[in-house]
């Protein structure tokens, strides 16, 4: 693991659109119900959840022979996305529960000197869940459930810890649940909540984000994972791109015989605004304007390259992403010379929801949502 960021939650409702920030805004317990709804889970004890991930892994490694040791019944490996079953959030959808209330010698495990509950504990078993979660989605069901994953999955990063401001009682049963909520080539992200009866109500403790990563055993190279499909009313992100080039003429230049920055915020805002009117298709009216910094001068005479893109939509509000890039035509040389963003209301309460599809896609997404929040 490469980080673990904890960090409080202002409140539950902006937890409940973390939860669900790479994947759609609906919280993380519509989800569940939707899940439920599809596929009934029986929640197991996180010791089955041990040996069920076990008798998921179709490969291991003998640290005596040095070499990788292939189980029976393994699944091909995949070369490409397009061979692989298409799968949902639901297919991926598991409940744990750790039996702290139920079994005397389970929750020794658990306990601190002072009585109290070793976190550390939490961290190993979410590390065990996760990599559950993700084998589950990377079945095959048209196999049967018999045959093995041929990939080595491992995680690759704890992107961030929530806290929900709850201690977590070693006498009580502790309850996770989690699914896939993005998925690229060769990594996937998986959503987890940790929860724990108080005082008759189930409370939430926290909640996770592990991102999860494939490696053929046999080229020590990165596997692949099943896509995921889109959600309803959404949109990939990479389909949300518009691009414009502009030639840099004597007209647009300042005083000191560059070009006039005002000129490069009048044709960002107006290709955001123009890519804003296409994706929701009305006419969107500007709330914020933030961040625009001013890199280095651009020369009369060169390229001027606009990409804008929705990187981030809740409820009828949009945010947008301008890149400016100068190129030097006698040269080739390329600098970028400014990020623009722009956040609109589209005055639609049902707009479709943008969905990144990689993980580069995902860092713009969790930057638009920042500046859209902040």
């Amino acid at each position: 693991m490469s980080k673990a960021v904890i960090r409080p939650l202002l409140s539950l409702k902006q937890l409940l659109r973390s939860t669900s920030c790479l994947s759609s805004n609906v919280s993380f317990h519509q989800l569940r119900e939707v899940t439920l709804s599809a596929r009934e889970v029986t929640p197991i004890t996180i010791k089955q959840a041990r040996n069920l991930l076990m008798d998921m892994v179709g490969t291991s490694y003998n640290t005596d022979e040095q070499k990788v040791v292939k189980g029976k019944d393994l699944l091909p490996i995949k070369s490409s996305q397009e061979e692989c079953p298409v799968r949902t959030m639901t297919d991926s959808y598991q409940e744990v529960i750790i039996p702290l209330g139920q079994d005397q010698e389970v929750r020794q495990k658990y306990l601190t000197s002072m009585q109290g509950f070793r976190f550390g504990r939490i961290l190993e078993d979410m590390d065990t869940f996760a990599g559950l979660i993700c084998y589950t989605h990377n079945q095959d069901p048209s196999k049967g459930q018999n045959m093995k994953s041929p990939l080595s999955t491992v995680t690759a990063l704890v992107d961030r810890i929530d806290m929900h401001g709850v201690a977590l009682s070693p006498f009580k049963d502790v309850r996770m649940c989690g699914h896939v909520t993005w998925v690229g080539r060769s990594s996937m992200e998986v959503t987890m909540i940790v929860e724990q009866d108080m005082d008759g109500t189930r409370e939430q403790v926290l909640t996770a984000r592990f991102v999860m990563v494939a490696r053929n055993p046999e080229t020590k190279k990165s596997g692949t994972f099943n896509i995921r499909v889109k959600p309803e009313n959404s949109v990939w992100m990479d389909k949300t791109i518009l691009k414009n080039l502009r030639i840099c003429q004597p007209e647009q230049k300042n005083l000191y015989n560059k070009i006039f920055g005002g000129f490069l915020m009048r044709q960002a805002f107006e290709m955001a605004w123009a890519n804003a009117a296409i994706y929701c298709k009305g006419r969107p009216v500007v709330q914020v304007v933030d961040d625009i910094v001013f890199h280095r001068p651009v020369e009369i005479g060169s390229l001027l390259f606009l990409s804008s893109q929705v990187v981030y939509t809740e409820g009828a509000l949009m945010q947008l992403k301008v890149h400016a890039e100068v190129v030097d035509p006698l040269t080739g040389s390329r600098h970028t010379t400014n990020d623009f963003y722009f956040a609109f209301d589209t005055n639609q309460p049902d707009l479709p929801h943008v969905v990144p599809k990689t993980y580069s896609e995902s860092m713009l997404f969790l930057d638009g949502m920042r500046h859209l929040r902040d």
